[in-house]
């Protein structure tokens, strides 16, 4: 069996960054591109708080990343219980 393992960060765009991973004075267009040089992975946490613009998105999409970088994105869901008759059952709702 073949197993992979990715390495990269919980965002692309951490404070206190730029002059410290990216280069100083580096635009924030170019982070993505810059940071999938260098980590093959970038999990998009923004995600998990709103659901990004349509421009964010397109940003994303138009950043010249490597072919093999993965964007896995958070999704919020919003999970409870409900205890009937001693059994319990989970309901999932999106936002």
């Amino acid at each position: 069996m073949n197993t992979q393992i990715r390495l990269g960060t919980s965002s692309f765009t951490a404070d206190g960054w730029n002059g410290a991973f990216y280069t100083k004075g580096m635009k924030s267009v170019d982070y993505l591109s810059y940071y999938s040089s260098r980590f093959d992975t970038v999990e998009v946490d923004s995600t998990f708080y709103r659901s990004p613009t349509i421009e964010a998105v397109r940003n994303w999409a138009l950043s010249r990343c490597e072919a093999d970088f993965a964007t896995p994105m958070k999704r919020r869901v919003k999970v409870c219980c409900v205890a009937r008759n001693s059994s319990i059952t989970w309901l999932f709702r999106r936002d």
